[in-house]
């Protein structure tokens, strides 16, 4: 199935602190960590929904975001912390 193209409203600027996260794999594909990419802005779609926008790009594909306090958020649920997010990963995807 084909991803419809971002369509988007218009992008506001981010407070320091949010970073975009994805998961890092090592060459058996197992998660070995979690890598931050700092979050300038926030772009909204024609359907409200709200993707980071990091220093290279719309991140349309970031699986979470860490908070500036520490916790973390995706449209999946919350966790207390960055090391919280990536074990829960590293189970359900391992």
């Amino acid at each position: 199935m084909q991803r419809e193209p971002l369509n988007i409203k218009f992008v506001i600027p981010a407070m320091p602190g949010f970073f975009s996260l994805s998961l890092l794999y090592d060459e058996k594909d197992q998660i070995i960590d979690a890598c931050k990419e700092p979050v300038v802005g926030w772009a909204i779609d024609q359907y409200n929904i709200v993707c980071p926008v990091t220093p290279d790009n719309i991140d349309e594909d970031a699986l979470a975001t860490l908070n500036p306090d520490g916790t973390v958020q995706s449209p999946c649920g919350s966790w207390d912390s960055l090391g919280d997010w990536l074990a829960e990963q590293k189970v359900s995807r391992g």
